[in-house]
Formats: C-alpha cells, sequence, structure tokens
C-alpha cells in the first residue's frame, strides 16, 4: 500500500511542486560507513527547477534546507544523529536560539519545506531515503513542467513503486 503525505494540495497558481520518493523495497538497514573525513553538506536553493535528485548529497541538501528554514532544531538533531559521517556546517550556526543563515550559501524550498514527520519519526526510513540512489526528489512547477501526475482528486500516479511520496505544493 502506497501511503502520500500531503501538505496543502495541488493548485494552479504557477507555483513549485516537490515530492519526495521513497520506493519499495529500500533497505531499511544501511550501515554508516567511515570515512577519514567528513562529507561537508551545506543548503541550497530549491524552487521552480525541472530536477530529479537521486545523489545522497542532494538529497541531504534539501533535507538540511527544510531543517533551517523551518527552525525544526529537534529535526536538525535527528539529522545529525542518523548521518554521522556527514557535517552540517549549517546547524552550528545558531544565535538566539535560531540557526542563522551562513553567509553566500543560499537556504530556500520555494513556499517552504514539506512536512518531514515521517523522516522525524523513522529515522531509518530517513536513512534509507537517502542513501539508497533508488529513492529520488523530484523538483517542478504546475506552469508546464509538472513533475509528476495527478488523478481527478489529486492523487499522484506517477510513482508505482512508490512505498511512501511525501509531496510539497504550493
Amino acid at each position: 500500500m502506497k501511503f502520500t503525505i500531503r501538505k496543502g494540495v495541488f493548485e494552479t497558481n504557477s507555483s513549485s511542486v516537490h515530492a519526495l520518493v521513497i520506493n519499495k523495497g529500500s533497505g531499511w538497514e544501511i550501515p554508516i560507513t567511515s570515512t577519514a573525513e567528513k562529507i561537508k553538506v551545506y543548503t541550497g536553493d530549491f524552487g521552480w527547477e525541472s530536477e530529479t535528485y537521486q545523489a545522497s548529497e542532494d538529497k541531504l541538501s534539501y533535507i538540511l534546507t527544510g531543517i533551517v528554514i523551518m527552525d525544526d532544531r529537534e529535526f536538525g538533531t535527528i539529522l545529525k544523529e542518523t548521518f554521522p559521517e556527514y557535517d552540517f556546517p549549517q546547524l552550528n550556526k545558531i544565535k538566539n536560539g535560531s540557526y542563522v543563515q551562513i553567509d553566500d550559501v543560499e537556504a530556500m524550498i520555494d513556499h517552504g519545506a514539506p512536512d518531514f514527520s515521517l523522516f522525524k519519526e523513522h529515522p531509518a526510513i530517513l536513512r534509507a531515503f537517502v542513501m539508497d540512489s533508488d529513492n529520488f526528489i523530484v523538483t517542478g512547477n504546475d506552469n508546464g513542467a509538472m513533475p509528476y501526475e495527478t488523478d481527478d482528486e489529486g492523487n499522484i500516479t506517477s510513482f508505482p513503486n512508490a512505498e511512501y511520496v511525501i509531496e510539497k505544493g504550493n
């Protein structure tokens, strides 16, 4: 059974739409690899672009960006604990109890971040989503470059192998 987690619904006001797709059969127990140096991950700018992100660092950048713009310190802690082989400099920049923008580093998801509650409640799913390249983020906009198809009720129909789809409408 496929689960869709929706924040808002599809509207046609020419805005960005994103979907985080976790496919069936993703390994929930992905081991932590030891590296000599932690891989640094920074926030990014995710808006109207028509793109598919499959690389671990790209998916982490998207999630980190959501954490920073929502100022979700709890999820920031979960992210650091779930990915000890990565370094998230942005999560160390705190002023007056809130995350602070790093100079010259973008931190934007058009119209806000999706609902990350699945990842907060199930860090193993978060790790599988990020580390398995069969899972991905697809971005686009409802001004002609929709990244996925929906039926008349607004249900996403483009990902038949998906176990979970986290949708961010406009």
